[in-house]
Order: structure tokens, then sequence, then C-alpha cells
């Protein structure tokens, strides 16, 4: 088995939004907790329109939303599926930038809200939630460098193996077991930075080696394994 070095593959393209909360004070905490408002939305819903003004911070209590970029001439890439626990929209907060991607729900979807004006004042006031964002932002960065390298770096079929193991460990907080990844073929191509037709054709060969099983939306891993050995060394 090579779970370990499975579970390395997959921290080193995922963000790590644990380290907001990790060891906050019992006041940091009654403070976040004071600030939220809790929102629901249903599959496909947008929680935040690229190009639009952040207007506060959402942190998924269940379900999972996937944002994506689109360029003017209709080209998209789908950048990262958040899970339970995860941060969204909270970089823009700061900058006051537009919203440089757009979030939107798979599935039901839970989350708390804390408005842009609250969220800085917490962060003004709460030393240790600034200095854990920090951290956060640090391993984000590193997230993304990673993810970059193996879109540009790497041929399809990498990439696709790569992933699938990051949707089955994203899906599998939101799943029964087997965890089913509910996941078009246009977002996984979208997601790997490939044609939909390429994807398609590899996502096959992994049906047809046993590793996968794909039916409609939903794609289900069968073998980790194989797909981790057929990465290679990175």
């Amino acid at each position: 088995m090579h779970t370990e070095s499975i579970g390395r593959l997959i921290q080193s393209v995922s963000f790590h939004h644990e380290l907001v909360t990790n060891g906050l004070s019992a006041g940091t905490l009654d403070a976040i907790e004071k600030a939220s408002e809790t929102r629901s939305f249903r599959d496909g819903d947008v929680l935040y329109a690229q190009g639009a003004v952040p207007r506060g911070v959402y942190r998924l209590k269940s379900g999972l939303v996937k944002i994506s970029s689109s360029t003017p001439g209709g080209h998209r890439q789908l950048v990262y599926v958040y899970k339970t626990g995860d941060w969204m929209g909270y970089r823009q907060n700061f900058t006051s930038e537009l919203y440089p991607v757009e979030g939107m729900a798979i599935g039901s979807v839970e989350t708390t809200f804390i408005p842009v004006d609250e969220f800085v004042r917490l962060v003004k006031t709460h030393q240790d939630l600034s200095y854990n964002l920090l951290l956060t932002l640090s391993q984000e960065f590193s997230a993304w460098v990673n993810r970059t390298v193996y879109l540009a770096k790497f041929p399809v079929r990498v990439r696709l193996a790569i992933g699938l193991l990051f949707l089955d460990a994203q899906f599998r907080g939101a799943c029964s077991n087997p965890v089913s990844i509910l996941f078009s073929r246009t977002d996984l191509a979208d997601m790997i930075g490939a044609t939909i037709e390429t994807t398609v054709r590899a996502l096959g060969e992994f049906k047809d080696n046993g590793w996968v099983d794909a039916r409609g939306r939903t794609i289900q891993v069968k073998d980790k394994n194989a797909l981790f050995q057929s990465v290679g060394e990175l």
C-alpha cells in the first residue's frame, strides 16, 4: 500500500484551512461565532461571482464548493474544490480586489458567513487569528505552486490521476462509502487543463484498467494505489 505517499501527494496540492482555527483562544473563537451567520445553498448556486465586490468570508459547514475562473474569450479553468471546514473568499477582503474566481455549490451546501467589516475587525483585534491567517496564506501559496507545476509539466494522464486522487480526498468527507465523485467531464477537463476529448479518453483507459468506475457524472476510485503508481516519480 502507498497510503502515506498518496497522502503526501494530496497534501502538497491541498489547502490546510484547519490552520485558521488551530489553537485559537476561547475568546477569539467566541468572537468568530458571534460575527457569523448561517447561509444555505442548493446545487449550482453561486456563492460569489467572478468580478464581484467582496462582501465577506465563507466557511464551509457541509458540502463542497468548486471555484473557477473564465476569460473573456470563454476559456475556463476550474482551480479548486473546497471541502467542509475550508474558508473561502477571505484574501480579497484584505485587498479590496474583485473576486478573480466564481464559487459554485456542489450539491447542498451550508456555510457560515462573516461580513467583510466584521472579518477585518476580527483580524485587527485578535492577534492569534491574524497569525493563523498568515500561516494559512503561506501554505496556500505552496499548494498553488505545486498545482501550477503539475499542470504545466506533466502529461494529461498524470494530471488526471492526481486530479482524481485529490477529488476522492475532497469528496470523502461529504459522501458515504464508497466515495462517489460527482463531477461532469467538462469540470474534470477544466480542472486538469485538458480538452474534454483527451480527458474522456484517459478516463476510459483508467476505467478499462479497473482503476475507476465512471458512469455519467459519477466517478468512483477503485484502486488508489494503481492511480498513484501511474503518476510515477514527480
